[in-house]
C-alpha cells in the first residue's frame, strides 16, 4: 500500500492569507494541487491556471485588457487589497493504493487533468486498479470568518452542481468531517456574524464556458457577477 499527500499550492509557495488583504468579500474555491516534480502546473496565485476565466472576467469588469493580470501577482494583490481575497476549501488530498495506481491517478487526474469531479470522489480508477481519495479541509476559512472585522460577503467558484439553493454535494458519509458539514459550518458562521453567503454562483472554468455555448457571452456573465458581488463595496 502506498500513500501520497498532495498539498495546495498556497502552502507550497506561501501565498498571502485572506487576512493580509482585509477583504470585504471572500471567494471560496476547491483545490489547486502542488506538483513538486513538474513546474509547468505552478501558478502565481489562485485561479492562475490556463483556461480559467476568473482573472479575465475581473479584467472585463474593470474595463482592462483581458490579460492584464496574467502572470503578475503584484497587479493581482494591488486590486485585491481591501476588496477581495481567496481561500480554497481543501488544503490537501491523500491518495492511497498500490504505488503504480497512486502515481497514475495523481498524474492523470490531479496534476495534468485536474477537475473537481475527480477530487470529490472517495475512490478513483487507474488502468490497473482502484485508489482511495480523502480530503483535508481548510480550517483557516472558519477561523478567518469568525474573526475578520472586514468581510461582509462570501461567494464561491465551485458552480451550482456543488453548492446551490438545492443543497451541497457531495455529502461524504462515513468520515469525521465531510464537505457538506464543512460548508454548512461556514454558512452557520456567516449567519451568526451577518455575513452574506451567496449560494448560487457561476464557476469560472473552461468547462462552464463551453456548456454556456459562448466564451465571450460567459465571460460577460462572469464579469457582471463579479462586478456586483466581488468588486462592489
Amino acid at each position: 500500500m502506498s500513500t501520497l499527500e498532495i498539498i495546495h499550492q498556497y502552502k507550497a509557495f506561501d501565498w498571502p492569507l485572506p487576512s493580509h488583504f482585509r477583504p470585504h468579500t471572500l471567494v471560496l474555491g476547491s483545490f489547486n494541487p502542488y506538483n513538486p516534480s513538474d513546474s509547468q502546473y505552478h501558478v502565481d496565485h489562485f485561479y492562475g491556471r490556463r483556461g480559467n476565466l476568473l482573472w479575465p472576467a475581473i479584467s472585463r469588469a474593470l474595463n482592462l485588457p483581458l490579460d492584464y493580470f496574467q502572470n503578475d501577482p503584484e497587479k493581482k494583490f494591488a486590486i485585491m487589497r481591501g476588496v477581495f481575497a481567496f481561500a480554497d476549501v481543501i488544503r490537501a488530498i491523500t491518495i492511497s493504493g498500490s504505488k503504480s495506481d497512486v502515481r497514475n491517478f495523481a498524474d492523470q487526474h490531479v496534476f495534468s487533468g485536474f477537475s473537481d469531479a475527480d477530487i470529490w470522489k472517495s475512490t478513483g480508477k487507474s488502468p490497473q486498479g482502484t485508489v482511495r481519495i480523502s480530503r483535508q479541509y481548510n480550517s483557516l476559512i472558519p477561523q478567518f470568518l469568525e474573526t475578520s472585522p472586514t468581510v461582509k460577503t462570501v461567494v464561491h467558484t465551485m458552480g451550482k452542481n456543488t453548492i446551490s439553493s438545492r443543497g451541497v454535494y457531495p455529502v461524504e458519509k462515513n468520515c469525521e468531517l465531510g464537505f457538506r458539514d464543512f460548508i454548512n459550518g461556514i454558512r452557520q458562521i456567516c449567519e451568526r456574524r451577518r455575513i452574506e453567503f451567496i449560494v448560487d454562483c457561476p464557476a469560472p472554468s473552461g468547462r462552464s464556458a463551453a456548456a454556456w455555448g459562448s466564451r465571450k457571452g460567459y465571460l460577460d456573465h462572469l464579469a457582471s457577477f463579479y462586478q456586483d458581488h466581488v468588486l462592489s463595496t
